[in-house]
């Protein structure tokens, strides 16, 4: 399992963009690197996530192998 999470060089106008979106949606956002260690889950194995996740009242979160 890779877990090398590396935050985003933003550059003037991204950091602009997560700014703005942080002040819309009222919370913290924090901006990793194209590449990402998650999973990229197609509907079906997210709403399988999520109920998992209802079931056991936890935050799950699914990585690539």
């Amino acid at each position: 399992m890779n877990t090398d999470l590396s935050p985003a060089d933003l550059d003037g106008g991204a950091l602009d963009a997560v700014t703005d979106l942080e002040t819309r949606i009222g919370a913290p956002v924090v901006a990793y690197r194209d590449s990402s260690p998650y999973a990229r889950l197609d509907d079906e194995q997210l709403a399988q996530l999520q109920a998992t996740e209802q079931r056991l009242g936890l935050q799950l979160l699914a990585y690539q192998d």
